[in-house]
């Protein structure tokens, strides 16, 4: 399959995808409606400035356009990839780890509260030690364990 042949498939494809018509295409790419239709048949070469507008206008490569890759929006040096994986790795351990010191929060504050409550049904405690108790805890936060191990 020729390249133009493969640029009038994927400008179809992109069209078509983006929902638009012909006229709005060639409108956006300065040409006419039947100059579209002609290099989605492959009956007409696109000059490389309607190259260019056609990938700026749906945010793709044009080796993509030209078929001489099968990714849209380009290709990315391997370590570059490398590295974008591996922080998203990161990110993901990230928001683990986030999640599992708002789990320990949350329990060490229901903890305290339930002995400051017991406490207080008692009749052992002043009935202002929970919100001084909760003042306390914002001031002095504990380390959980995952603080200690890193």
């Amino acid at each position: 399959m020729s390249t133009m042949s493969t640029f009038g498939m994927r400008l179809k494809q992109l069209r078509t995808g983006a929902n638009l018509s012909q006229r709005a295409v060639a409108e956006a790419l300065d040409i006419t409606a039947a100059t579209v239709s002609r290099y989605e048949t492959g009956e007409m070469t696109p000059t490389e400035e309607v190259i260019r507008n056609a990938a700026l206008l749906f945010k793709v490569s044009a080796d993509f356009l030209l078929g001489l890759s099968d990714k849209p929006y380009g290709e990315l040096a391997p370590h570059i990839e490398e590295s974008i994986q591996e922080s998203l790795k990161e990110l993901r351990q990230a928001e683990e780890d986030f999640e599992d010191v708002k789990r320990f929060e949350e329990l060490r504050r229901d903890l305290m509260r339930f002995l400051v409550e017991t406490l207080v049904k008692g009749g052992r405690a002043d009935p202002e030690l929970p919100e001084l108790l909760d003042k306390y805890i914002s001031e002095h936060p504990l380390d959980s364990p995952r603080d200690k191990s890193g």
